[in-house]
């Protein structure tokens, strides 16, 4: 896709910022701040691919710098945030993260092109988080009545991809025959033959069933770090 003037104004002004403040290479810079592939990073410097607010807010964080000081688009963007009373006092102290249906989730089949995935999430499809969470983070609404009455539909949760799963952990998994990845309360059952653990996956309303791993296929995408209930406007 080609980028916009203002697009590629703000690439090449963060470029420069880049040069100024930075004292590692890109090639570290990209890796110490999960920044995907140096290459991927390196679009970015050069006007190749656009910013969106998670590559955003983690280089700014990183340079301690604000967004706005190379992207009025994307501040303005973060400006319009209803942050909300349990939101971050300040925005400069919040960083932005892939908000993601869970269809979405359930079409990546690995870590790997989960991250793709997150990184070419738009502008507008994103959720102002507490800078001090893990950078991999990612966002999701609940979408279904499976986990009443802990979650409910239209609450929002944060997901970690690179937190291991403990007895009683709320974990969002890719289930065998499933129309979509769900979110479940996580029971380990045990180990079988070969020393693989076995575990339970629970939904919390009795109306919907267990999946079992030593039964069907599943695949753990993350675990549950933090819950946002939507209250109803006044």
């Amino acid at each position: 896709m080609t980028l916009t003037p203002e697009q590629l104004k703000e690439c090449a002004t963060l470029k420069q910022l880049f040069k100024e403040k930075s004292e590692i290479t890109q090639r570290a810079f990209a890796k110490k701040y999960d920044l995907g592939s140096p290459a991927n990073f390196g679009q970015y410097l050069q006007g190749r691919r656009a910013l969106n607010l998670r590559i955003a807010t983690t280089i700014a964080r990183a340079l301690e710098i604000e967004v706005s000081s190379f992207s009025p688009r994307l501040a303005r963007q973060i400006a319009s945030y209803n942050l909300g009373p349990n939101a971050p006092a300040h925005v400069n102290n919040g960083m932005a993260i892939p908000l993601v249906s869970f269809d979405q989730v359930s079409q990546v089949s690995d870590g790997e092109k989960l991250q793709e995935m997150l990184g070419n999430a738009s502008v507008d499809e994103h959720l102002l988080v507490d800078a001090t969470l893990p950078e991999n983070c990612f966002a999701m609404c609940i979408e279904d009545h499976s986990m009443q009455p802990e979650f409910l539909k239209g609450d929002f949760i944060i997901v970690d991809p690179m937190l291991r799963p403990l007895p009683g952990d709320f974990v969002v998994a890719n289930i065998a025959n499933s129309v979509s990845c769900m979110i479940r309360k996580y029971r380990q059952i045990g180990f079988d033959d070969h020393g693989n653990e076995s575990f339970e996956l629970m939904p919390l309303n009795n109306d919907f069933a267990s999946a079992y791993s030593d039964k069907q296929t599943c695949r753990i995408v993350g675990v549950v770090i933090e819950h946002r209930r939507k209250y109803r406007n006044k």
